[in-house]
């Protein structure tokens, strides 16, 4: 099993010393979203980061970034990460998205669920566990529904390896968009994560990692692990049944993070190995 730094976890730091607090903190490597702009992942970029990743002893994922009218949780940080460039402003193809040196490439690329077509015959790229969003009538609602997304999935027509958000697939099923919506307790909370690990278990790829406390409202996600209600503890042991040896991204809040950048990571991986051993 491996453990994967959050890159946003730490924006709006460099990838360079992105990766070396990684290596510092013990984990086994960083994913990183693809923002535009400024922190646009550029084919020379990418490569550097790679050889940078390599002589640490690191692994890199990537993952998918998203535009305004798509976003699932729009606030002022979003709204300034657009002014800036950082996240796109119309449609896009992911082959716009995705620097030329990734595609096709063996490195791993974590995609929103509604790209499942263009996942397609990818082996590198990853199915997230929720869809992005529209505007429908002056209200957002999810390109692809969970009902749609498992229907597809129990007939085959969806084999690409999955991203297990277990924060996101609950928002997902619920149908509303917010944690504000999920199950507020950690036993509820459990119950409704089984199934849904049940079902994806021989396809999972990647766990994202993450806890939260429906209680306290849309602000309350991404928090540090155990300070939120999800069964965390439960969710691992259960994982692990299958002797499950894949990938785990804890994601915590920029907010949270950057408070001390170096120390709280150290503090996250030793927080993973106490829930997940190793």
């Amino acid at each position: 099993m491996k453990f994967l730094l959050s890159g946003a976890s730490l924006f709006p730091l460099p990838y360079q010393e992105i990766l070396k607090i990684a290596r510092s903190a013990g984990f086994d490597g960083v994913e990183f979203f693809l923002f535009g702009g400024v922190f646009g992942w550029t084919d020379r970029k990418v490569n550097d980061c790679l050889a940078r990743a390599r002589k640490l002893g690191l692994i890199v994922h990537f993952h998918q970034a998203w535009n305004m009218e798509e976003t699932t949780e729009k606030s002022l940080v979003q709204e300034a990460m657009a002014q800036v460039g950082l996240l796109y402003n119309r449609q896009y193809a992911l082959s716009e998205h995705i620097p030329a040196s990734l595609q096709d490439s063996n490195v791993p690329i974590v995609v929103y669920a509604e790209r499942y077509i263009e996942a397609i015959g990818q082996q590198n790229l990853w199915l997230q566990t929720i869809s992005l969003c529209r505007e429908q009538n002056g209200r957002k609602e999810y390109r692809l529904s969970f009902a749609e997304f498992e229907g597809m999935f129990r007939q085959g027509r969806i084999t690409s390896r999955i991203a297990l958000d277990n924060q996101h697939i609950l928002e997902w099923k619920s149908g509303k968009i917010g944690v504000q919506h999920i199950s507020p307790t950690k036993d509820a909370l459990l119950e409704e994560l089984l199934p849904l690990v049940s079902l994806l278990r021989n396809s999972i790829a990647e766990i994202h990692f993450n806890d939260c406390d429906p209680r306290r409202g849309v602000g309350a996600r991404n928090l540090f692990p155990g300070d939120g209600v999800m069964p965390l503890e439960e969710l691992a042991d259960e994982v692990k049944k299958s002797v499950w040896g894949e990938v785990v991204v804890p994601e915590v809040s920029t907010l949270i993070m950057m408070r001390d950048p170096w120390r709280n990571p150290l503090k996250l991986r030793r927080k993973m190995a106490e829930i997940w051993g190793g």
